[in-house]
């Protein structure tokens, strides 16, 4: 369900935004108003579209930022965590077909391109997960959809705009327009204000964009040749199961690996939760912040208007963090976290696993020396269909089988077995 939704918000997102290929103009009367500026105060202050970053949109984007961060941080239903990431994926799709589409055509603003960046990277470098489970890894079985790889895909579309947009987008290709040169220029909030022209500043961020590419590249990469190892495994058996989804025998050979880690201790969930946190207080303020100091006014952007443009974004991102907000309070998690917090030594019912039954399987401690094994298939789980990277760091179950005496003393054994695929 949540992935009907997903493709058919997107397809109407396609069919809303004008295309040149279909003869309708999208010249941005904003763009002509530019042009006619004359004086120092036509130049310093910039009237904002509201229809690309107005206030009900932005405090929709943040609204559903918020959503992911409960859901992934509180909420442990796979099917919560699957919608919010859904919806903040559709703001990102539509922020994607906006500036590519205007952006082609050279009818978008470097101040306009630079706020939505700044919203797209602020999702990215948060609440963005292509599983869906950074504090709560141990769910990773849902790895692999259709959501999974979509997320993938836009994220490399995003990385790919920043590059263009700092290396050449800002300089040659987008518009003169409202750069405010009479004013000191256009100026960007990071803790201080920085000039968006400056030489520095587009190489750092130049740079911070093809990081984070490459990242998302590789990861594409390795999602291609999982794909195409995979079909190679089902010619060869003459298309045996090929009703079988990619996803599920994608989980498959992940779940033979068991990538580590699976299970982060209770301080790192929390320094993860508390970080992304603060991340997003960081980037809605810069957004707030880099408005502010250029000046950006207009009153479907500094004050909310009810029309269609802003209103439908104002009602998903609203009613998506209202029902994370519902669920969490429905199922008695504060009360919950903070029994954790005040009496953290004090276990539920049936929670010890210090005793061991009979024939019980126990896993070893992951070697040390293997950590790159760890630290590659956390960030790369398609390379656990190859048959390398599920062996290189296999793990070593101990059994332990009791046996009891007519007299009643109590012996036991344990031998280590290979963990066979």
């Amino acid at each position: 369900m949540a992935v009907r939704n997903l493709c058919l918000f997107c397809l109407l997102t396609l069919f809303s935004l004008p295309a040149p290929s279909l003869g309708i103009s999208i010249q941005s009367d904003i763009i002509s108003k530019c042009n006619n500026a004359t004086g120092p105060d036509d130049n310093c202050s910039i009237v904002g579209d509201g229809d690309f970053y107005g206030l009900g949109v932005r405090i929709g984007i943040y609204a559903s930022w918020f959503a992911s961060w409960v859901s992934n941080s509180f909420v442990r239903d796979a099917r919560e965590i699957c919608q919010s990431l859904d919806t903040n994926a559709s703001f990102l799709f539509a922020i994607a077909i906006v500036v590519a589409t205007y952006s082609s055509s050279g009818n978008i603003r470097v101040i306009d391109a630079l706020i939505l960046l700044l919203l797209s990277f602020g999702y990215l470098l948060s609440v963005m997960s292509l599983w869906g489970y950074r504090t709560l890894p141990e769910n990773r079985k849902h790895f692999g959809g259709w959501g999974t790889h979509f997320r993938l895909m836009l994220m490399n579309a995003i990385c790919a705009y920043g590059i263009w947009f700092w290396s050449v987008g800002m300089t040659d290709k987008l518009p003169k327009c409202n750069t405010r040169e009479q004013c000191g220029g256009l100026k960007l909030w990071i803790l201080v204000e920085v000039p968006v022209a400056g030489t520095g500043i587009q190489n750092l961020f130049l740079t911070f964009s093809c990081v984070i590419g490459a990242f998302y590249f590789t990861m594409f990469f390795a999602a291609c040749l999982a794909l195409i190892k995979l079909l190679r495994e089902m010619i060869e058996n003459d298309w045996k199961g090929w009703r079988v989804p990619f996803s599920w025998r994608l989980r498959e050979k992940i779940a033979k690996a068991e990538p580590w880690p699976l299970n982060l201790p209770r301080g790192v969930r929390w320094s993860i939760t508390i970080s992304t946190f603060v991340w997003l207080v960081f980037a809605i303020v810069s957004v707030e912040m880099t408005l502010q100091i250029n000046h950006v006014t207009g009153e479907r952007v500094q004050t909310f208007i009810a029309t269609a443009g802003q209103f439908i974004p104002l009602v998903i991102g609203g009613c998506t963090l209202l029902r994370v907000l519902w669920k969490v309070g429905l199922l008695g998690l504060p009360f919950k976290l903070l029994m954790v917090f005040l009496f953290p030594d004090v276990k539920p019912e049936g929670s010890d696993t210090t005793s061991t039954s009979s024939h019980e399987t126990t896993f070893s401690e992951p070697d040390e020396q293997k950590w790159w094994w760890r630290a590659i298939t956390t960030f790369l789980p398609w390379l656990c269909v190859f048959k390398y990277w599920r062996h290189a760091r296999r793990r070593h179950p101990t059994r332990r089988k009791h046996h009891e005496s007519a007299a009643g003393s109590h012996t036991s054994s344990s031998y280590t077995s290979a963990l066979s695929n």
